[in-house]
């Protein structure tokens, strides 16, 4: 009876204690800008990008990256390029079985970007069609460059994130963003934004997208929060079956938002 005794003890004390994951840092790197740098002429960019988990699930998200592009639009030929630093939270959607770590997120950025813009050449309009008949004239001056511009705006998140191997991951997202504000020029086009890419006058929405690849260093565990309450065994541990069995009277835990 008293080796019994034991056993029972140590059973129900391996019971209650809860499973745990992992929080930590994920960094990673935007491979959707390193392919396109190799594909795409005239364009170069890159982008690193961290993440920590600071609630059951809820990240926040930074983002620093730089971009330069070659560009022609009517008369003009030109190069904006700059860095540019995004910052928010993320919110994981997806309730994970225990021992997976993968997300379907949303959430939000707030945005800043400085940069130049170099006009690389330039046409005037001649209305003497004798000496150009095409009605355009390669500019005498080239427009000096014109640096310290800067950009501000938000824009809303969402996508995927799934754990190929352990602790490393591949996400896909896509961005809508709103401009809040931005410096003009008025010595040459100023339609592309780093990090926000095109915008116009009378339009102040942007769009992008990001295929990152991450990897997460483990800091330390706590225990699974759910979104949805978990039933709980007599002995106090969560039943991993839950819905699938009866389990008779059990209390319930809170999930951590």
């Amino acid at each position: 009876m008293w080796v019994m005794g034991l056993w029972a003890q140590d059973t129900v004390s391996k019971d209650t204690v809860p499973p745990m994951e992992p929080y930590g840092l994920r960094v990673g790197i935007d491979a959707a800008k390193i392919l396109r740098s190799q594909t795409k002429e005239g364009y170069t960019g890159n982008e690193i990008s961290a993440d920590l988990r600071i609630g059951g699930f809820r990240y926040l998200a930074v983002e620093l990256g730089q971009e330069a592009i070659t560009l022609e639009e009517d008369s003009y030929i030109w190069t904006p390029k700059g860095t540019y630093l995004k910052a928010g939270l993320d919110i994981n959607l997806y309730d994970n079985w225990f021992g997976m770590n993968n997300m379907i997120f949303g959430g939000f950025r707030l945005a800043s970007a400085q940069y130049e813009v170099t006009t690389e050449s330039m046409m005037w309009y001649d209305t003497n069609r004798y000496w150009h008949p095409q009605q355009y004239a390669a500019a005498l001056e080239i427009p000096d460059p014109v640096s310290g511009l800067t950009a501000q705006w938000i824009e809303a998140v969402v996508g995927i994130k799934a754990e190929l191997i352990k602790n490393v991951y591949l996400s896909g997202s896509v961005r809508l963003g709103y401009l809040l504000s931005a410096q003009k020029q008025v010595n040459a086009p100023n339609h592309w934004i780093p990090g926000f890419n095109s915008v116009t006058d009378d339009a102040r929405f942007g769009s992008s997208y990001q295929y990152q690849l991450s990897y997460l260093v483990p800091l330390f565990q706590r225990p699974k929060v759910y979104r949805k309450k978990k039933p709980m065994l007599e002995s106090g541990a969560e039943d991993p079956f839950s819905g699938s069995r009866n389990m008779g009277q059990s209390g319930f835990r809170d999930s951590g938002f």
